[in-house]
């Protein structure tokens, strides 16, 4: 009978859990997205390398993401701070998409390790402007840590068959 059991067992991983300051002004102005995401640290450590030696961590079920909005400044991007970001388990800051209209990126955000854009209404549905955001899930503790959405491994985010490497051969009957 525990044998029966063992696949059902479903192991939990250690996510780096906090969001940009800019986000406590977001939930403070809107209590809709402020319940749905209970976010507890919003501190400009989040967005820095010292994330990994001083905040806080949750235990998810799925895997860890992270969220990465481009950050403008009269419609600049600002190089020394080129995004906010929001860092936790997928399965708690996305829990409240539509699963009617949601897209199929959502499902892959929680099934693995891979980055994807985001149209921001998608996360923030009270939210009308037509940005979008970097969202990307890994799959082992504390994996969540990085700056940028290029820092996530490119080869495990991503699969190419083989055969479409291999060039083009027409076969040729002499």
């Amino acid at each position: 009978l525990l044998l029966l059991l063992i696949p059902f067992v479903h192991s939990s991983i250690s996510c780096f859990s906090c969001a940009s300051p800019d986000y406590r002004i977001l939930m403070e102005k809107n209590r809709n997205i402020a319940a749905k995401f209970r976010m507890e640290s919003f501190d400009s450590v989040c967005e820095s390398i010292e994330l990994r030696q001083t905040h806080s961590q949750e235990s998810c079920q799925s895997t860890c993401l992270t969220l990465f909005e481009p950050f403008y400044f009269g419609g600049m991007e600002v190089e020394h701070r080129p995004f906010t970001v929001i860092r936790g388990c997928t399965e708690k800051i996305l829990n409240y998409v539509d699963n009617v209209n949601r897209p199929r990126e959502i499902d892959f955000l929680h099934e693995g390790a891979i980055c994807v854009k985001l149209a921001l209404s998608t996360v923030f549905p009270e939210v009308n402007e037509d940005q979008e955001v970097f969202a990307c899930s890994c799959i082992d503790d504390n994996c969540n840590f990085h700056q940028r959405p290029s820092h996530y491994s490119s080869s495990s985010t991503s699969f190419f068959p083989l055969f479409i490497s291999l060039p083009l051969i027409p076969i040729i009957n002499l």
